[in-house]
């Protein structure tokens, strides 16, 4: 949702509204509030341009939030919608498509929302798309039924947000869910020794202001993770590790190392939750280096993952001999990976959305370090 959008923000509580108004015009929104459902409904009756509503479900007057979402949805049929409420909302009640916030929330999450409901409205309108298409090519073959496409498969497809200093403020709730993946796959899993906060979460010295975060999410949680390190800045293979790199390990403004790729418990290895997780990341991973003049990524696997590596149209190049890394044989090998890697992701992925979130990744300032 570009800036300057609409925003219908009912509220009765004036606290709420004193705090949130001011951060939704600083993001860039012209916010309209209401006190309540029966106010909101005589603004939506004279307005003509509404790209949002927010609202709580419990206000006084005749018309709640249940309410006021139906009458906007039938003025507006596309219109997102964000429920808030400090009690938890009764099942089946919210219009399809909309997103339940709890009370108290941060204006990071609302952002977040929003960014979310943006997507799912891309990712409907790639299947209108995809199942317009189909269906003139069942009318010229003269087949019938319908085509073999899943609606949830597309619109529920998970998208990879990047988090960096510039923009972390409003993934502060995604990170804590990220450090705490971390801390269940590589300690308590894989039984890495790292630094661990006492509270579940892995960090290292190296998840800094140069790090650049990738996080899988599907309906504000976070499914997969990878990180990225400026080889120009210490990372993994140049400070921790270097016995698997032969001579001095490469440097260069194009070449980042990832680590740390993971994906939540309860989506097992070779399950097709897990595959979709693990391609979204690759393929985010390959649209964010085209896009920012990365040409070469380093990561640490075991050897056997340089076949798979292959298959998916990499260019693997060993930097060393396997060596015994916290009782598993790991290599390091720097990958290169063009347009032809960009196209098999996607076919694997089963279409040509992009997995990134958002539709602009400009050059962030940690590109030129």
């Amino acid at each position: 949702m570009a800036n300057h959008d609409v925003v219908l923000f009912v509220e009765d509580e004036p606290l709420v509204r004193e705090s949130v108004i001011p951060e939704l015009e600083d993001a860039g929104f012209e916010v309209i509030t209401a006190e309540n459902g029966d106010d909101a409904s005589c603004i939506l009756r004279k307005m003509g341009r509404i790209d949002l509503l927010l609202t709580d479900i419990r206000m006084p007057g005749r018309i709640n939030g249940w309410d006021l979402a139906e009458m906007a949805r039938g003025r507006h049929p596309k219109l997102p919608v964000i429920y808030t409420s400090a009690f938890a909302p009764k099942q089946g009640s919210e219009i399809e498509g909309s997103l339940f916030l709890a009370k108290p929330f941060r204006i990071g999450e609302i952002l977040n929302a929003i960014e979310e409901l943006k997507s799912r409205n891309e990712d409907l309108s790639v299947f209108n798309e995809e199942m317009q298409s189909a269906n003139v090519e069942l009318k010229r073959s003269g087949r019938r039924g319908g085509p073999s496409l899943s609606r949830r498969s597309i619109w529920r497809m998970p998208s990879v947000h990047i988090v960096t200093p510039e923009n972390e403020s409003l993934y502060k709730v995604q990170m804590d869910q990220a450090y705490r993946l971390r801390h269940r796959v590589f300690l308590k899993q894989q039984g890495w020794c790292t630094l661990g906060d006492p509270d579940g979460r892995e960090l290292d010295e190296f998840d800094n202001k140069n790090a650049v975060h990738m996080l899988c999410i599907d309906e504000g949680k976070v499914l997969g993770y990878q990180r990225l390190l400026p080889t120009t800045r210490p990372h993994l293979l140049s400070d921790v590790i270097p016995e698997l790199c032969l001579g001095e390990s490469p440097v260069g403004a194009n070449i980042w190392e990832m680590s740390h790729h993971c994906i939540a418990p309860g989506h097992q290895p070779g399950r097709s939750s897990a595959i979709t997780i693990a391609n979204t990341l690759g393929l985010a991973l390959v649209e964010w280096g085209l896009e920012c003049g990365v040409t070469r990524i380093i990561i640490e696997i075991e050897p056997t993952g340089i076949i798979h590596l292959v298959q998916l149209d990499f260019q693997p190049v060993p930097l060393g001999l396997p060596c015994n890394i916290r009782g598993r044989d790991m290599i390091a090998v720097m990958v290169a990976f063009d347009k032809r890697t960009l196209e098999r992701l996607r076919e694997m992925r089963g279409n040509q959305k992009k997995a990134l979130a958002g539709t602009s990744h400009r050059r962030s300032a940690l590109l030129h370090a």
